[in-house]
């Protein structure tokens, strides 16, 4: 082959190394769809492989550039219908204190991710993936304080003691949210160890709150389905943690305050009612990523 078209062809594939990467990207910004990935990878190793293999012909570098075009444009395309979609999803979910993790989403297939955008598939999803979920949760170096409370809370589940396995929780979730408050403070950090509340004062605690709503605001207005789920996780703080009528009228089934303090109808919770605040615990979980640590 004449060395300007050897030159042209090891260009041609830099070109195709470069856009196999920009897919990824594509694809990691939505969501880890590992099937889609794993397609995509396929389809751009079978092109890169085309090319190299036509040796001595004549290579048409517009042609296949512009199927290269179409396919990107094509994946765009359903990226972005499929994140709409999702976002819609999830926002809905969380009216009913359904918080979705990134998790979930490794078991979407592009073609037919819609029959993932049912409650009673996520409520299915939530009760098969608990053992390996709480694995994971128990993994956690910055929850490593609270690891034998949350399987405690997860062998009362097992055992059917619904009110038990849930306020076996709360004190990990108001440890969690506190502490990561306190890390979008330029004066706090993330400390695993210690006791959070010795850091608060009222003025702080009143700081800290302003600044995870608007932080609240701003993950969710993005529209990327990773940092609205984190973005709709923190707004579950306040559907059930914090913004409540003091009438009484409007109190979330999962309200932390009514749970603790002891004037809940404790009667009335069921096992889905756990495995909602189970994970939305698990939820709450990625926004440790890029926090100060104090390290």
């Amino acid at each position: 082959m004449e060395k300007g078209k050897e030159k042209e062809l090891e260009q041609f594939n830099d070109n195709l190394s470069k856009i196999n990467k920009n897919l990824q990207s594509l694809v990691s910004a939505f969501a880890p769809m590992k099937t889609v990935l794993r397609d995509i990878n396929k389809s751009i190793e079978g092109a890169t492989s085309g090319i190299s293999s036509i040796k001595g012909l004549e290579i048409h570098n517009e042609e296949w550039k512009e199927r290269l075009r179409e396919t990107v444009e094509y994946l765009k395309d359903h990226f972005s219908e499929a994140s709409l979609d999702i976002i819609e999803f999830a926002d809905e979910m969380s009216k009913e204190n359904i918080f979705l993790h990134s998790d979930y989403l490794s078991e979407f297939d592009l073609s037919g991710y819609d029959t993932m955008l049912r409650k009673d598939v996520v409520l299915s999803w939530m009760e098969t993936s608990f053992d390996e979920t709480l694995s994971k949760l128990t993994k956690l170096e910055f929850l490593i304080r609270h690891h034998h409370l949350i399987k405690q809370s997860a062998n009362a589940y097992r055992r059917g003691e619904i009110e038990i396995a849930m306020i076996a929780l709360y004190p990990v979730i108001d440890f969690f949210v506190l502490n990561w408050g306190l890390a979008q403070d330029k004066e706090g950090f993330f400390c695993g160890q210690t006791d959070s509340t010795q850091y608060l004062n009222s003025k702080r605690k009143k700081g800290i709150d302003k600044g995870t709503r608007q932080t609240t605001k701003e993950m969710r207005e993005k529209r990327r389905i990773r940092t609205f789920f984190e973005g709709t996780a923190l707004l579950g703080v306040y559907q059930i943690f914090v913004d409540e009528d003091k009438d009484g009228k409007k109190v979330n089934r999962l309200s932390r305050n009514k749970m603790l303090h002891g004037s809940y109808d404790y009667d009335c919770l069921t096992e889905e009612d756990y495995l909602k605040l189970f994970y939305w615990l698990y939820a709450l979980t990625p926004l440790y990523e890029g926090i100060r640590t104090g390290n």
